[in-house]
């Protein structure tokens, strides 16, 4: 607390703080969306995440200082313990993420065998992090942190070499740009397919940005590593101005690079099956080259085959889909119909709130929506195979009655036929009441009700024998239609 307290001291702008904090101590809570969509749709995401390049980037630090302690053997056995003790230190103070545990199990071997004068080897030194961390903590093996650090140190050991050695540069200044690029393009090779599995985005400018961000991002670590410990401030204020004034520079950079055309392709939902099909599809390239067997590249081409029909098959049922989903919310009600690769969301909540970008959008990105259209609950709406009001709605054949408090005072001459009764806005009437004037066959209570309410109406519902299902605090409500209407 008192260090990201110092940045913002010294920072005169919020989100210089907020990142110089993220940036160094893995401190996130006061990072901006803007920033964070910045960096994610550039490629650069990893930069925000506390991971190997920092911890990496500490060690060159303690290396370079502690260099005098190399001259014995003793002298290098106490180096090796306060660089590895340093090390675990700064890895609790960013929280032991999967990656930096990892960077930190790696190095703390690497250190102790330079310093035995052992050698290394470095396949040997991922599998031995990775063995220890498992025997810690097996759920890691589930962390997407762990799964892209060990896939990105891997492909980086791997196929840097292979991708830098493509192209000789004389020039020292470029040779060092292509060797940059090649890590960056081993690291995407290596990731990009689970990149794609839990982030649903690829950004197209990687290189440039991640090019870009290299040299300042070193300076603001080393900087801002060094603004931590330094006291004085007559020497702290300036560094907080630069530090903020590159911070400044570096984001503002990437918002350009962000709002270049086409900068990053999103919305894009693939399956295990097909994430793990890419893989195989990169295994066999892998084996290509190291075994130089032609045969190899069949099997490749069977698995790009069956991926091209796993892709088609699911625009396919995409479009077949005709759904009606119940989204549960907090304190809010949305219903989201989906046919034809489109979809209607009707919701209480405005169409810019957050809830709506994710809670909701996903859902129908998932199930390849790629049109929509957006009503709120107070509207007067009609479509192709839907319609609705403040209190009726109507999707496909499926009609549904939303009961508020304003029914609590209505009169029925006859009773009203819907297939679904939506209790919504903490009305009084019970079950048995609004079944005299209602025939229904399901009841849905939303969140926007007080939870007592919600357990005496379930209670009701059960001695009634009325299906009913509650929206607040359970998935989604998904009703499925067996054919287009």
């Amino acid at each position: 607390k008192k260090l990201v307290e110092k940045f913002y001291t010294y920072l005169p702008d919020r989100d210089a703080a907020a990142l110089a904090s993220t940036l160094i101590l893995g401190y996130r809570a006061d990072l901006s969306k803007e920033i964070v969509d910045a960096y994610s749709k550039t490629g650069t995401m990893h930069v925000l995440s506390v991971s190997g390049m920092h911890v990496g980037i500490v060690f060159l630090v303690l290396s370079v200082l502690l260099k005098p302690m190399g001259r014995n053997q003793k002298l290098r056995l106490i180096r090796a313990i306060l660089i590895i003790s340093i090390i675990w230190f700064y890895s609790l103070l960013t929280g032991f993420s999967a990656p930096v545990c990892r960077a930190a199990v790696m190095l703390s071997f690497v250190v102790l065998g330079k310093a035995l004068n052992k050698s290394q080897n470095t396949y040997n030194l991922i599998a031995t992090s990775a063995f220890f961390l498992l025997l810690y903590n097996p759920f890691y093996l589930v962390d997407a942190g762990f799964q892209l650090s060990y896939l990105a140190v891997t492909g980086l050991v791997y196929f840097h070499p292979k991708i830098y050695q493509m192209i000789f540069i004389r020039n020292k200044v470029l040779d060092q740009a292509w060797s940059y690029c090649a890590l960056s393009i081993a690291a995407q090779l290596a990731t990009f397919p689970i990149s794609l599995y839990y982030f649903h985005q690829f950004p197209i400018y990687f290189l440039i940005s991640n090019l870009f961000i290299v040299l300042p991002v070193a300076v603001i670590m080393y900087a801002g590593i060094a603004f931590l410990f330094i006291p004085f401030s007559i020497i702290i204020k300036p560094m907080g101005q630069f530090l903020n004034w590159l911070i400044n520079l570096t984001n503002g950079s990437l918002y350009y690079i962000e709002n270049l055309p086409f900068s990053s392709v999103s919305g894009i939902w693939i399956s295990s099956f097909q994430y793990l099909l890419i893989y195989l599809i990169i295994g066999c390239f892998i084996l290509k080259i190291s075994f130089k067997s032609k045969g190899i590249l069949w099997f490749a081409s069977i698995f790009l085959i069956v991926l091209a029909i796993s892709f088609t098959f699911q625009r396919v049922i995409n479009y077949k889909r005709h759904e009606l989903i119940f989204f549960s919310l907090r304190k809010n009600t949305a219903i989201a119909y989906l046919y034809r690769g489109r979809s209607v969301i009707v919701s209480d909540l405005h169409a810019s709130d957050k809830l709506i970008s994710f809670s909701i959008k996903p859902v129908l990105e998932r199930r390849g929506s790629t049109e929509g259209v957006f009503y709120n609950t107070d509207q007067r709406f009609l479509g192709s195979s839907y319609t609705g009001d403040e209190n009726f709605l109507q999707f496909g054949k499926f009609r549904i009655l939303r009961w508020n408090r304003k029914f609590d005072e209505l009169s029925f001459t006859r009773n009203l036929k819907v297939d679904g009764i939506l209790i919504s806005g903490n009305p009084r009437k019970k079950l048995a009441d609004i079944q005299t004037c209602i025939d229904f066959s399901i009841v849905l209570i939303d969140g926007t009700n007080p939870d007592y309410k919600i357990k005496a109406w379930q209670a009701e519902a059960e001695k009634l024998n009325i299906a009913c299902y509650v929206l607040k605090k359970n998935p989604a409500y998904i009703l499925s239609f067996s054919k287009l209407d």
